[in-house]
């Protein structure tokens, strides 16, 4: 019995054979596919800070000072 599993393995290991090119490079574009997405969902979050809202809330306080001035004197 351990004879005929020995022949088994070994038929099995002579049975290797090269993946066809277009399979291979199908996997390596799901490999990079998966390397590109983790890196973006590692990626530091961007800045909530938006210039515009910030001169826009300056110029919206500033009128607001200007009104309440107004009317105390």
């Amino acid at each position: 019995m351990n004879d005929r599993i020995d022949d088994l393995i070994a038929a099995h290991r002579d049975d290797v054979h090269e993946a066809p090119p277009a399979t291979v490079e199908r996997w390596h574009d799901a490999l990079d596919e998966a390397a590109a997405r983790e890196q973006a969902a590692n990626a530091p979050a961007r800045s909530a800070w938006h210039p515009t809202s910030f001169i826009m809330g300056m110029a919206i306080a500033a009128t607001l000072a200007l009104g309440i001035a107004i009317g105390f004197f």
